[in-house]
């Protein structure tokens, strides 16, 4: 019989699966007897007649073999499916969360010489910081949750407003 959990019995969950089996018994050494209950029962029913008589086993068997053959019916159940399922649609949702918080922009206000200018950052994604002739002042990171500045030019001030 295939485990629960093996591929084959997973595509035959919810089914019920017949094996065809045999049973054999073997017994030895046997001593067989009729029950004196029995024989006094008979001798009431039937006072005086040798009935009980013919019921007396032979001495010659010892041992003696039996076969018989059944039917094996196994019903899988639906659960182990379901939670199958259920771990893939989580896996997929938890894979979908975390793609789309990644690529997730925050908008941030920074101060540029004491100028407030608000900024849009990514998760792991660097922004350059330009004064208004275009000139680089500095660089700004985010690495998880909240940015940090990585480098200022001499001469001006760049820093992150709460």
């Amino acid at each position: 019989m295939p485990k629960i959990w093996s591929l084959k019995s997973l595509f035959d969950f919810g089914r019920q699966v017949r094996f065809p089996a045999n049973i054999s018994i073997h017994l030895e050494n046997q001593k067989l007897r009729i029950d004196d209950a029995f024989s006094a029962r008979l001798g009431e029913i039937f006072p005086g007649d040798p009935l009980p008589d013919v019921f007396v086993p032979p001495a010659s068997i010892r041992e003696s073999t039996a076969s018989i053959p059944m039917l094996l019916c196994v019903n899988y159940p639906l659960w182990p499916l379901f939670v199958v399922i259920g771990l893939f649609i989580l896996l997929l949702l938890t894979g979908f969360f975390l793609f789309s918080r990644s690529r997730s922009t925050d908008s941030y206000e920074i101060l540029v010489d004491d100028v407030p200018r608000p900024i849009s950052l990514g998760r792991f994604e660097s922004k350059s910081i330009t004064d208004d002739t275009g000139l680089q002042i500095g660089i700004v990171k985010r690495r998880g949750a909240t940015p940090s500045v990585e480098s200022v030019s001499p001469g001006h001030t760049l820093s992150l407003r709460s």
